[in-house]
């Protein structure tokens, strides 16, 4: 019996540069990502930007999202739109989880953690690029 195999989609550099970007970009106009991080998901096989906004939880993204393609609007970053991109609570579970795993990383500066194959609580990661936390 032949069995399907998905080939696992690769982060490449242009990702990993793009989103640290994007995240610099969002600092910039007020937004300020307290955790930026791309996330593979497996069932999809794809890789989502996401990112932790303060005041998301209360205001709701519509605000955050029109900031956000107002920006990318004046000065595009190649490669992405908003289909690429989740905005939600900085403090989403994930989140929440990867700091008690890895500690917070303070301030606005741009670290880059592969974080591969971890089980956090009943939470398993694949694969995640992690920019900030």
């Amino acid at each position: 019996m032949a069995e399907n195999e998905v080939v696992k989609e690769d982060l490449t550099y242009s990702m990993q540069t793009a989103g640290a970007e994007l995240t610099k970009r969002m600092d910039e106009v007020g937004l300020k990502p307290a955790a930026s991080l791309w996330l593979y998901v497996p069932d999809r096989n794809e890789w989502r930007l996401i990112l932790g906004i303060p005041g998301v939880e209360e205001e709701g993204p519509m605000k955050a999202y029109t900031t956000l393609q107002t920006a990318l609007n004046a000065r595009p970053i190649e490669g992405f739109n908003l289909q690429n991109i989740l905005l939600t609570s900085e403090r989403n579970d994930l989140f929440v989880a990867l700091r008690q795993m890895l500690g917070p990383r303070p301030g606005p500066d741009i670290h880059n953690i592969r974080f591969s194959k971890n089980v956090i609580g009943n939470l398993f990661i694949d694969d995640a690029y992690i920019y900030r936390l």
